[in-house]
């Protein structure tokens, strides 16, 4: 996947470092404006459907299982985790109604807090951004 994104247009890579496929590197490095622009092209090609169907559902399955599962996003949220030591992420899609889809990247870094308080954080950014775009989709 990362040949098939680097060099195209749209997605800056001028500062992403990409150490190991895995992630789990400290030395893998990207923004979260980077990995935006990865989830936008992704979700224009015509592979978008199955790409999306591998990531893990808000309150339904995988890493996302036991996460949203009090919020409205039940089902409605796409998105991989990603944690280190100190380090909490979460980027996917957010299914605003069934006609509008938009992407979304939240990294925490140099968290000292418990994990589950910045996951608990993340949620609610995740919301507030599912909430305003709800109100505000033309």
């Amino acid at each position: 996947m990362g040949a098939l994104l680097f060099g195209q247009p749209g997605i800056d890579t001028n500062q992403t470092k990409v150490v190991d496929g895995s992630g789990l590197s400290r030395h893998n490095a990207i923004s979260p404006n980077t990995m935006i622009q990865i989830l936008r092209f992704c979700y224009l090609a015509n592979f978008f459907p199955s790409f999306k169907m591998t990531f893990p559902i808000a309150g339904i399955d995988g890493t996302l299982k036991e996460r949203f599962s009090s919020s409205p996003l039940v089902g409605k949220v796409y998105a991989k985790t990603g944690s280190l030591s100190q380090i909490r992420s979460l980027s996917g899609y957010i299914d605003i109604n069934e006609k509008t889809e938009i992407a979304f990247s939240i990294f925490a870094t140099g968290i000292l807090q418990s994990p589950l308080i910045i996951e608990d954080i993340i949620e609610k950014a995740v919301t507030e951004i599912f909430n305003w775009k709800k109100n505000h989709n033309p």
